[in-house]
C-alpha cells in the first residue's frame, strides 16, 4: 500500500508552479496524492475574493492531472476534517501557506495525527503565482482600452 501525502489550497487559477509542486511531491515521496481543495465560502474569508473558478471547476481541473491521485473538498468550517478523514503520513504545505509549518504540527499532534509535514520549495513564484497572473491579466486588460 502506497503512502498517503497530501496538499491543501485554493488552485483558483492553475498554472505551471503548481504542476511543478505535484510533480516534485510525487518524485520526492512516491506515494498517493491527494489535494484538499478550498471551499469557495473560505477562499473569500482568506483571500478578500471571491474564487475565479468554483470549487467544482477547480476540483474537476486538479483531477485532469496526472500527478494527482484524488481531489476532495475542503470543510467549511473545520480544515482539519478533511486531514483527519483522509489520514495522511506527509502533509506538503506550499511555500505561501497560510499556515506555517510548527503551528500545523501542534494541531496535528494535539489530535493524535501523526503525518509529517514538509515545506515545498518555491517555483518562480515572480511568474508562476496566482496573484501575480492576476495583476498581469488585469494590467493587459487595462493596456488594451
Amino acid at each position: 500500500m502506497k503512502r498517503k501525502i497530501l496538499i491543501a489550497g485554493t488552485f483558483d487559477i492553475l498554472h505551471l508552479g503548481h504542476i511543478k509542486l505535484f510533480e516534485w511531491v510525487k518524485k520526492r515521496f512516491d506515494g498517493e496524492l491527494v489535494v484538499i481543495v478550498a471551499r469557495d465560502e473560505n477562499v473569500e474569508k482568506i483571500k478578500g475574493r471571491k474564487p475565479v473558478f468554483s470549487e467544482k471547476e477547480r476540483k474537476k481541473m486538479l483531477e485532469a492531472i496526472r500527478f494527482v491521485d484524488k481531489v476532495v473538498l475542503g470543510d467549511k468550517k473545520d480544515f482539519l476534517k478533511p486531514i483527519l478523514k483522509e489520514k495522511p503520513e506527509i502533509i506538503v504545505l506550499g511555500y505561501d501557506q497560510w499556515m506555517e509549518k510548527k503551528e500545523l504540527e501542534k494541531k496535528l499532534k494535539s489530535l493524535g495525527i501523526k503525518a509529517k509535514v514538509v515545506k515545498a520549495p518555491k517555483f518562480n513564484p515572480e511568474k508562476w503565482k496566482s496573484s501575480k497572473i492576476l495583476e498581469k491579466i488585469m494590467y493587459l486588460n487595462l493596456k488594451k482600452d
